[in-house]
């Protein structure tokens, strides 16, 4: 089955801005390959149906959906109909903070970019249609053929549309206000700092000391706001972080099973695959081997 790899589609000129849209298709035989980067992604369904697996979720969807890949999620899409069209729209987490009221930036961040299995991911039919996320999709389809002074503006402003209507849907579905509720402006920046720091530096020997440290924060004080902000303790989290990335170099390299543990900090190997199997379902060999059939 041959793979399509859409992350050319994210020029780094037109990212200049924070945002970039484009509508693209698959065909049946030719999904996405599994992919990750440090953008918001939203997908946005417009005929067809397809197999979406993010992280540790999979499900389907149709036309009038919309998917949310957050931030450093593995993430790909298995046409199901002979094709899937929809339109993408790439927002930065820099970007979308821009919008935010200074004390609410945190949250935001971590709305988008945060691993944890309660996030809701798909927006059905009737909620993209009531929320006003179609009408959204659809303007800015018509706004990227046009050529006007200002369209760069209408096109910031429907995406700045989109995902204020994603963030209030999270906010409200998640009680995100209890999560942040103690959260001070620079407690708040050192978590963020230090996701960020884990998702660049996963291969890295990195603990809850040398991450305290780092922070300038007790080894006790870090580990308890990073739990209550992520959701899980520092070593699952960077576990996730290192077989989500592993689960990318499997699927997209013909590297060797070794090299990508050592590449995404395993030096033990059996630990490596009993990892990847009590997060994944399957061993690294599997993953390797397997493809996504419906």
């Amino acid at each position: 089955m041959d793979h399509k790899d859409i992350r050319s589609e994210q020029n780094p000129q037109a990212m200049h801005d924070g945002i970039h849209f484009f509508t693209d298709s698959l065909e049946h035989k030719q999904p996405a390959s599994p992919h990750i980067h440090q953008l918001v992604e939203l997908l946005y369904i417009t005929s067809g149906s397809a197999l979406i697996v993010s992280d540790d979720t999979q499900c389907t969807v149709s036309s009038g959906n919309m998917v949310l890949f957050r931030a450093n999620a593995v993430h790909s899409i298995y046409p199901i109909d002979d094709r899937c069209e929809f339109s993408v729209l790439f927002m930065s987490i820099p970007h979308v903070i821009s919008y935010a009221y200074k004390e609410d930036g945190m949250r935001y961040s971590m709305l988008l970019s945060r691993f944890h299995a309660t996030n809701k991911t798909v927006w059905r039919k009737e909620e993209c249609l009531s929320l006003g996320i179609s009408e959204r999709f659809k303007e800015l389809k018509k706004l990227s053929s046009a050529s006007f002074l200002g369209k760069d503006i209408l096109m910031k402003a429907n995406a700045a549309i989109i995902i204020s209507a994603v963030l209030k849907d999270l906010s409200e579905q998640e009680n995100a206000d209890e999560v942040f509720a103690d959260s001070s402006e620079s407690l708040s920046k050192k978590m963020d700092d230090a996701i960020l720091y884990i998702n660049e530096h996963y291969s890295e020997d990195l603990t809850v000391a040398s991450m305290s440290e780092r922070l300038f924060m007790s080894y006790s004080y870090f580990s308890r706001n990073f739990k209550r902000v992520t959701g899980r303790c520092f070593k699952d989290f960077l576990n996730v972080t290192r077989i989500n990335n592993a689960e990318m170099k499997l699927r997209s390299t013909s590297k060797s099973v070794t090299q990508i543990a050592m590449e995404c900090g395993y030096n033990n190997i059996a630990y490596f695959s009993a990892m990847y199997k009590k997060l994944k379902g399957i061993s690294p060999t599997s993953a390797r081997d397997t493809e996504i059939t419906n």
